[in-house]
């Protein structure tokens, strides 16, 4: 039961970086029909990657709201459809949202694509506008706007998501310690420490803001104790 278990595990493993391979040389394909000229074609690509690509390989996920919709934004300087046909999604998944009919992906989806149009700033009003909504969970969405709204510095509203700044350094902490467990690339390495750093310096700055000095600088202190040690962990 064992041996065929781990056959099973091996072929999914193999069908996964297949399908991954084959939607990274379909995104290639796209650009290459791009810069070819062939734009009708490549926004036709872009559309059925956007809907479909996560059926085939869900590990694309990052892919799928980052490069590929920027490569799309690409499309749309040289051919003024592409943007409007990303806009339109955009804006019916707005809508979606609005009216009480969306989900965490589709609100993760409008992120993604407002930051590849330089308008973060939407998706940061779209989720205020939701907290008005009686029915709504915004706190379920909360990890996707929180980074945006340190950037902006809105304060009151971060304060109604994080309560506790304490308990969030905990968490913040703990999640470091296990990513450092999970990774032993250096550039991985960078990426966990750089997330931490940015986490604990959010968490100084609200603190400030919320009048905790003596707070901000134990945190702040306590940030900088974990990043000069050697593993990362301190007792």
């Amino acid at each position: 039961m064992k041996v065929y278990s781990l056959t099973v595990l091996l072929c999914a493993l193999l069908l996964g970086s297949t399908h991954a391979k084959d939607m990274q040389a379909y995104l290639q394909e796209t650009a290459r029909l791009t810069k070819a000229g062939a734009y009708e074609e490549a926004l036709e690509r872009h559309v059925w990657f956007h809907e479909h690509a996560l059926e085939h390989q869900p590990s694309m996920t990052g892919v799928r709201l980052s490069f590929a919709l920027m490569n799309w934004v690409e499309l749309g300087s040289n051919y003024p459809p592409a943007l409007e046909k990303l806009e339109a999604i955009r804006n019916e998944n707005v809508q979606a949202m609005l009216d009480g009919k969306g989900s965490f992906n589709v609100f993760h989806d409008i992120s993604g694509i407002n930051r590849a149009l330089g308008e973060s700033e939407k998706t940061l009003e779209l989720f205020k506008q939701i907290e008005t909504n009686a029915s709504a969970r915004p706190e379920r969405l909360w990890i996707i706007v929180q980074d945006l709204a340190f950037e902006h510095k809105e304060f009151e509203l971060i304060n109604r998501y994080i309560e506790d700044i304490e308990q969030e350094y905990r968490l913040a902490y703990s999640d470091y310690i296990r990513d450092l467990g999970l990774f032993t690339n250096d550039e991985h390495l960078k990426w966990v420490r750089r997330t931490f750093k940015k986490e604990t310096d959010q968490l100084v700055l609200l603190a400030e803001f919320n009048g905790e000095d003596a707070l901000a600088e134990k945190i702040r202190n306590r940030a900088k104790d974990v990043l000069n040690s050697k593993d990362g962990i301190i007792d």
